[in-house]
């Protein structure tokens, strides 16, 4: 399997790095690209236990999404600079201040495992590495909000409010949440999107987002195993039987080819990469400029080197 996220790594960078390419030829100096990006958060109990019984190749681990968000990272400030380019994250600025405080002292820098596994952490974990800027994108509401559209409005205004760098460079803002925060962002509720059975299309003219930025990219990193989904009526307890049900009519309108570009993991990931994805994002695009750098008359970096530890 280490071979096979080795080349994931290549594929997935490629990809960020061309679709967020062909954006920034399409907007203005002064205008922004936003790169949302779509992840599951954690696998929960039950999920773990369906997973031991799929065959490990047909596996859609979470912690998979970390290579497209550091990908969409590492290309954006190749392609911009560090100073143009935002991680915007689903976090409240409190949650978002203590968590970069427990990066950077906790050993090193070197965090646990069961951290690591959360796609979202690898990202803001890479950020700090590279000097990126880092604006948290969660308002904090609850009962006064009961259905979420005041939350969905504030979500969606902060991460609007991002585009825009300066009159003469170009920004590339990355948005990193969970994966239905798609849909928020083009002004959907997961009740409507349930509503439909998934059949909606994130029509652009709907599209919050684009009223501040030049080109909206959407990227869904979310898919459930098909034999995950054949277990779902399985499930005794009915609370948990309905959020699995409605995951799915979630799922079928993310992993529409209309309303975002669907990056699916290559099956289970070994445990020990996992340390290293950002290394071999790093690896990737290395790669990918060495090929570039002839046909540009440029010197190439280093050849592309197979993951090994430290």
């Amino acid at each position: 399997m280490n071979e096979t996220y080795e080349q994931f790594a290549v594929s997935t960078y490629a990809r960020f790095h061309g679709e967020i390419e062909g954006a920034l030829q399409n907007v203005p100096l002064g205008g922004s690209v936003l790169v949302a990006i779509g992840e599951g958060h954690k696998e929960d109990k039950w999920e773990k236990s369906v997973n031991q019984h799929i065959p490990k190749e047909d596996q859609e681990p979470h912690a998979a999404a970390a290579f497209s968000h550091i990908a969409a990272l590492e290309a954006s400030i190749r392609l911009v600079g560090v100073a143009s380019t935002v991680l915007s994250i689903e976090l409240k600025k409190d949650d978002l201040d203590s968590f970069k405080a427990y990066v950077e002292s906790y050993n090193g820098g070197q965090l646990p495992l069961s951290l690591l596994q959360m796609p979202a952490v690898q990202a803001i974990q890479y950020a700090i590495k590279k000097g990126i800027r880092m604006a948290p994108t969660d308002p904090a509401f609850g009962a006064e909000d009961p259905e979420g559209r005041k939350r969905l409005r504030a979500y969606t205004e902060a991460v609007k409010g991002l585009a825009g760098r300066g009159q003469n460079s170009k920004c590339v803002v990355v948005h990193v949440g969970g994966a239905f925060h798609l849909a928020d962002m083009a002004d959907y509720s997961p009740a409507e999107i349930i509503a439909a059975g998934g059949d909606i299309t994130f029509v652009p003219l709907r599209n919050l987002m684009t009223e501040a930025y030049g080109r909206v990219l959407m990227f869904n990193t979310f898919r459930l195993p098909q034999q995950l989904v054949e277990a779902i009526p399985g499930i005794t307890d009915a609370r948990l039987r309905s959020k699995w049900a409605n995951t799915v009519k979630l799922e079928t309108a993310l992993t529409n080819p209309e309303n975002s570009i669907q990056i699916d993991a290559p099956g289970a990931i070994d445990p020990s990469i996992v340390p290293y994805i950002g290394s071999m994002v790093e690896n990737a695009a290395n790669e990918f400029d060495r090929i570039k750098a002839p046909a540009a008359g440029v010197s190439a970096p280093p050849t592309f080197q197979p993951l090994s530890a430290p």
